[in-house]
């Protein structure tokens, strides 16, 4: 099943509900996506392709964007039981979960839908926030950068400071406030 098909919108009901970062065991992400999807929990994982090389083929492989993590939509009364999962090594955040704000896994999520090509970025705190005004990146906000002489819209993860990018054209944002 595709990652995006299991992220269900948020409801009325579903208002005590936050997303929040799991942290795995080392190539475990999909492993843990599929456990978790046959308890009823919701999860998002962000992953890539990459093209790799072998002697006598070429593949394009799926990876996870945020090796070691994953995001869950759930009310963190479902702690235990998430935590109980074969893979789970902890819900980031100390000394108690800290939940990550939807702006961010939306924009992330719009990357993934869009299939654009995506690329992890070194977590980047310091620089000039924008927000993109017209394109398929409408309404996203994050920081923008260059790479290889190419502006990109970068989009952190702060509480796993891990960030993501994709290639914009730089008319198409503006300076947030």
């Amino acid at each position: 099943m595709n990652p995006i098909e299991r992220i269900r919108p948020v409801t009325q009901a579903s208002q005590d509900q936050k997303w929040y970062v799991l942290r795995v065991k080392a190539r475990h992400e999909k492993i843990v996506e599929k456990l978790l999807g046959k308890k009823g929990v919701t999860i998002f994982l962000p992953v890539r392709k990459i093209q790799r090389k072998w002697s006598d083929r070429k593949k394009m492989v799926t990876f996870p964007l945020f090796p070691g993590y994953l995001f869950v939509f759930t009310k963190i009364s479902q702690k235990r039981e998430i935590l109980t999962t074969n893979g789970v090594v902890q819900i980031v955040g100390k000394p108690s979960p800290i939940s990550v704000p939807v702006e961010q896994i939306d924009s992330i999520r719009k990357f993934v839908e869009l299939k654009v090509e995506i690329d992890p970025y070194p977590h980047y705190t310091p620089g000039r926030r924008v927000e993109v005004r017209r394109g398929v990146f409408k309404g996203i906000t994050g920081v923008l950068e260059r790479k290889k002489g190419k502006y990109r819209l970068v989009i952190n993860i702060d509480l796993i400071q891990q960030s993501a990018s994709v290639e914009i054209d730089a008319d198409d944002v503006v300076l947030c406030d």
